[in-house]
């Protein structure tokens, strides 16, 4: 199976922190202590393991876990002006939110 870039980054940052659970905001599950790989199959057979460990409904579950929100925005600017801006943004992100545990700027900016 050959990963997506994104799925690359998630399965490089999951090897350096020996995480065994990793995901995209597109909803690719990877379950690192099977394989690297993005795994449907393998993410709804453990989403069943779970269920029957617990002894409880899918419902519960997803009632019991936090919810975290997702923003994704695309703007366009000028190569030009791209280093200021991001730089600008950063700065920014940094003073609204009273907690930033990672900022990654792979590919814009991720907090």
């Amino acid at each position: 199976m050959i990963l997506g870039l994104e799925s690359s980054f998630v399965a490089q940052e999951m090897n350096s922190k020996n995480l065994k659970f990793g995901g995209e905001p597109s909803g690719t599950w990877i379950i690192g202590d099977i394989h690297m790989c993005p795994d449907g199959t393998l993410a709804a057979a453990r989403i069943i393991e779970m269920l029957n460990d617990k002894d409880k409904k899918i419902s519960q579950l997803v009632d019991s876990m936090p919810s975290y929100s997702t923003l994704r925005a695309k703007i366009a600017c000028p190569d030009e002006k791209k280093t200021e801006k991001m730089n600008s943004v950063k700065e920014k992100a940094l003073s609204y939110f009273e907690e930033v545990e990672e900022m990654l700027t792979i590919d814009g900016i991720r907090l």
